[in-house]
Formats: structure tokens, C-alpha cells, sequence
């Protein structure tokens, strides 16, 4: 059974209220009650109750059902219709609109949120979940599995789609934020991206992303990067 669905189901059966599972799962009230329903009508999961109404409209399965929505609606794919939701409420990016909904949920970022939601499924992290993914839909490795997912959202290649989600990683808050602060610190230090690369043990490659808000320092290394730059943060969340 998926994990937040057995989650709710053992919740319930401890006689928590719904607004109380809202609150101890993270869940939205909406989301709460809607998936509470779907328990009571024997879903295992949400995708369970996409996938057996894709089912009886003829589809192979949830996604090929969707793709032939948005196209009906004009989009090229999914991706493209989520960029249009994204803007359709007033956000720059779907990244934007992503990184808005998931602190509307309490989490400090994305990557947080995928974190919670690959622990709540008995994973390690985020990739452990990906890589079973991969192996489940019978793809022998994660990266063909993205490949497959990379053209089904209408590219033509995992790597052309990379340089699409750095781009949108660019436009995100965070990223711009701490993009800023590395160029100044380094000017500040009279330091250069090849000294900070020396410092961190990692490529210059890697720095010229983060100095690009392409990417974000790993958790883990987030505490050394602010002290070589001698910044009195620890963590991300804190800028």
C-alpha cells in the first residue's frame, strides 16, 4: 500500500481527526479528505484511483491518459501545461510555483519535500526511490528509465532536458540568492572559483554551476562552503 495512504488509514484508526492527519502528514485538508475517500473506496493509492480511470476510458495507464488531455487542450506535454498553470497564477516558472507549494506545506525546499516523500515510501533518499522506479517500470538502469521520462515529456534527449530544468532552477529564489552571494564573497575574499573549487574538493565545472544558480551545494557540504567563504551561515534555509 503507498505509504501515506497506509499513513492516513493508520491515523484514522488511532481516531485522529482529519484537520489532525492534515497537520502530522503535511497534507493539505483538501488533499487529506480527498485521499481519505479514495481509502474508503479501496484504493491503495492515489495513482491506484488514476490509473483504474484511465483504465475505463481506454488508457494503458494514468500518464498516457493525461498526455492525451493536455494535448486535447493544445500542449505539446505534460511539462508544457504545467508551465502554462505555473504562469496562469501569476508565477515566473514552474519552479517557482513548485518551491511555492511545497513551503505552503511547511518544507524549507524541494529537494526537502522529495526527501520526505522517498522516506515516507521506506527509501533512504530521493535517488534510492528513483533507482527502484526505474527497475520497477523494468528499465535496466536510472538512467534510461530518464531518458524514457525526459522524451515523454517532449524533449529529445535526458541531457536537452537537464538544461532546461537548470534553467528553471535558475529563476528560483534561492538559487538567485545564493548565486549572488558566492560572486560577492569571492570579489569580497579576492578569491576566484578555482580556489573555492580547491577548498570544497570538488570541480570547477561544479562551482561555475553554483555560481550560476544552476545547482545548490549538497546538504552535507553546505556547513564547510559558508565557512570558506567565510559566511555565517551553516544551511541553505538560513539565507
Amino acid at each position: 500500500m503507498n505509504e501515506i495512504f497506509n499513513e492516513i488509514k493508520v491515523l484514522r484508526e488511532k481516531g485522529l481527526s482529519l484537520e489532525e492527519i492534515a497537520e502530522e502528514t503535511r497534507l493539505a485538508i483538501s488533499t487529506t479528505r480527498a485521499y481519505n475517500q479514495l481509502i474508503k473506496r479501496g484504493y491503495n493509492s492515489h495513482i491506484n484511483y488514476l490509473n483504474d480511470l484511465a483504465e475505463r476510458g481506454g488508457f494503458k495507464s494514468h500518464y498516457e491518459y493525461y498526455e492525451h488531455l493536455v494535448k486535447k487542450r493544445g500542449f505539446k506535454s505534460h511539462l508544457e501545461y504545467q508551465e502554462y498553470l505555473a504562469k496562469k497564477k501569476n508565477f515566473k516558472s514552474l519552479s517557482e510555483y513548485q518551491e511555492h507549494l511545497v513551503k505552503k506545506r511547511n518544507f524549507r525546499s524541494i529537494s526537502e519535500y522529495k526527501k520526505h516523500l522517498a522516506k515516507q515510501r521506506g527509501f533512504k533518499s530521493h535517488l534510492e526511490y528513483q533507482e527502484y522506479l526505474a527497475k520497477k517500470k523494468n528499465f535496466k538502469s536510472l538512467s534510461e528509465y530518464q531518458e524514457h521520462l525526459a522524451i515523454n515529456h517532449g524533449f529529445n534527449s535526458f541531457m536537452e532536458y537537464e538544461r532546461f530544468l537548470a534553467k528553471e532552477r535558475q529563476k528560483r529564489t534561492l538559487n538567485k540568492k545564493l548565486s549572488k552571494i558566492i560572486n560577492q564573497q569571492l570579489k569580497i575574499l579576492d578569491k576566484n572559483a578555482s580556489w573555492l573549487a580547491d577548498e570544497l574538493g570538488i570541480t570547477g565545472g561544479t562551482v561555475s554551476r553554483y555560481r550560476d544558480g544552476k545547482i545548490t551545494p549538497r546538504k552535507k557540504l553546505q556547513p564547510k562552503f559558508f565557512k570558506i567563504l567565510k559566511l555565517p551561515y551553516k544551511y541553505l534555509e538560513e539565507l
